[in-house]
């Protein structure tokens, strides 16, 4: 149940009629979202396993012990994350944070949970999955003029138990840190029958910004890309952080969503296990790569009627049009026009679950990417700002 706050998620529609020729034919001159062409500078820090031929003959899959020492090293680079030691049966190995929230969503559902409270914006194919599930999706509308804050007092929470309140760590497409106090307050919030799910996709710091919270509320849920942070989406390793009684839940949930994992990923997770620092390294040129990006996106954009969106931590963060005194429909499709017409696809704010804000329009950014993706997606857009009137 999105509600009327928001509307319908036209990705599929805007990129058929707008979009879809673009990188067919060759006319892409700038992809702010950033999905074919990102790079990050900590590939050039990590050292590629080697793997034995004999071992690829054998499912690798996080039940019971049956991942051996290969798992203690990924948990020894988690607790180092964590700045605590975690247990094995504290941890669950997933192949990606998509087919760990798919497992979570399982686990929950088994335990009696049918509503998700998502705090907005959220991410689509996780609220995709609760609705495949036939869980009830409760998405709460934030709005930049309130900066996005979510109203989840313990009387709304109530009102939806048995529940599962689902955040995003850092703020999905917006790049800001969750409190630990506003984490701490929902989590006391909650009774016997619900659950705090954190989303952790994109987080880079380290320790985790949530680390206090530790590891002995049953209550809670944590999920991260071991090496998302990174940029190297084409290793594919994430994991569930929760209290050792969840982890049967986990195991069982596997049978639906089938476990296996990468060979090549567990080794690379594993090497950055006997190797703390190295990880550091690579974690430390990440965010120096995309912080270096966002300030001279922040200089484009000073004095223009497109804002930013602060990024502090993770690398998906977003563009604000002003769009106060508008029509917002036409202005939202001469955005799209003139978009096309340059050769830049973008993702707006109605994909990324934004609550409708006539006020302006919400363009993805994506910083894990070339430069020039960036800058020159940015002008696109600030070109089409300047065409309209301001007050």
């Amino acid at each position: 149940m999105i509600g009327e706050a928001f509307r319908p998620d036209d990705f599929d529609a805007i990129n058929t009629r707008y979009f879809a020729g673009l990188r067919e034919y060759g006319h892409l001159f700038a992809d702010p979202s950033g999905w074919r062409d990102t790079f990050t500078l900590s590939a050039d820090l990590l050292t590629v396993p080697q793997v034995e031929p004999a071992a690829l003959g054998r499912y690798y899959i996080d039940e019971g012990n049956l991942l051996g020492g290969i798992k203690e090293h990924v948990v020894g680079l988690i607790s180092a994350w964590e700045n605590r030691s975690v247990a094995w049966n504290e941890v669950t190995l997933v192949h990606s944070v998509s087919a760990a929230t798919m497992q979570v969503l399982i686990a929950l559902w088994r335990r009696g949970v049918r509503t998700i409270l998502f705090e907005t914006p959220a991410y689509a194919v996780t609220m995709n999955q609760a609705e495949a599930l036939g869980i009830r999706v409760v998405a709460i509308p934030t709005y930049r003029h309130e900066s996005f804050r979510a109203p989840l007092s313990r009387d709304f929470v109530a009102r939806h138990s048995p529940c599962a309140v689902w955040l995003t760590q850092p703020r999905m497409s917006l790049g800001y840190d969750q409190s630990i106090e506003t984490v701490g307050g929902i989590l006391s919030t909650l009774s016997h029958r619900d659950y705090l799910v954190v989303d952790e996709a994109t987080e880079q710091r380290f320790p985790s910004c949530l680390h206090s919270l530790g590891g002995s509320n049953d209550r809670l849920i944590r999920l991260r890309g071991v090496l998302k942070g990174l940029g190297l989406n084409g290793l594919r390793l994430a994991f569930v952080l929760h209290h050792k009684a969840f982890r049967a839940d986990l195991e069982n949930a596997e049978e639906v969503t089938g476990g296996s994992l990468d060979l090549f990923s567990l080794e690379t997770a594993a090497s950055l296990g006997r190797n703390v620092s190295r990880f550091k390294s690579m974690l430390e040129a990440a965010v120096g790569q995309i912080a270096a990006l966002r300030r001279r996106a922040e200089r484009l954009t000073a004095g223009s009627p497109v804002k930013l969106s602060r990024l502090v931590n993770g690398y998906i963060g977003c563009a604000f049009i002003d769009l106060v005194g508008t029509d917002y429909d036409v202005q939202r499709d001469r955005l799209l026009e003139h978009c096309r017409d340059r050769g830049v696809p973008v993702i707006l704010g109605a994909s990324m679950r934004f609550a409708f804000d006539p006020a302006c329009e919400i363009v993805r950014l994506n910083y894990f990417n070339r430069d020039h993706h960036i800058l020159d997606g940015i002008r696109t857009i600030m070109d089409f700002a300047s065409t309209l009137p301001h007050e």
